[in-house]
């Protein structure tokens, strides 16, 4: 419905621009077709941009969407705290991959500051909010939260010592990250009681 509408609204938009330049009559000049114009295309940023208007239209679409839908109308990047370098995404275990056949306590992901979703079975079924005991099979695919960086890093690590060492070392920059950040918060924490 709303691609509908908005799809209306272009078209009045566009057939609105050519009948402000198609002259009826001599008297309107073309000075004041772009002076109109401009005056319009000035007002649409303007409203494009606003955050009370944004806030408004936001909160009618939420309420149509709740009342003349079953929809689940969410701002997951919100829910998420989906900003930075944190991200979910998903990761296929090849046999090869130092997540291969082993479980999720053996992996300590969470040490390197990423936390499995979910897993998606070759087969099709789906595991959510998987157990330390779940084995990670070949052929499956893990929906996972943390940072973009970590990720690229276990998706190129591969089985045997080289694998262990790079988790270690995995492990080591994330507890670095998370006594900065701690750090950061505490400065703010005080500058906030100021």
């Amino acid at each position: 419905m709303l691609m509908l509408v908005g799809n209306a609204g272009l078209v009045t938009a566009i057939s609105t621009l050519m009948l402000t330049f198609i002259k009826p009559d001599k008297t309107q000049s073309l000075l004041l077709s772009i002076l109109i114009l401009s005056i319009g295309l000035t007002l649409i940023w303007w409203l494009a941009q606003s955050q009370w208007i944004d806030k408004y239209l936001s909160k009618i679409i939420d309420r149509a969407l709740k009342r003349f839908t079953t929809i689940d109308v969410r701002d997951y990047a919100a829910v998420l705290h989906l900003s930075g370098d944190y991200q979910i995404t998903e990761l296929l275990v090849k046999k090869e991959d130092w997540l291969a056949n082993q479980t999720l306590r053996t992996l300590k992901l969470a040490h390197e500051g990423i936390f499995v979703l979910g897993i998606r079975r070759e087969k099709g079924n789906y595991i959510g909010t998987p157990r330390g005991d779940t084995d990670i099979h070949p052929g499956d695919t893990l929906t996972m939260y943390g940072k973009s960086s970590a990720f690229e890093a276990i998706d190129e690590r591969k089985k045997g010592y080289q694998g262990d060492t790079e988790h270690k070392k995995a492990v080591y920059e994330q507890e670095r990250n998370k006594h900065r950040e701690d750090h950061e918060d505490e400065v703010l924490q005080e500058q906030e009681k100021d």
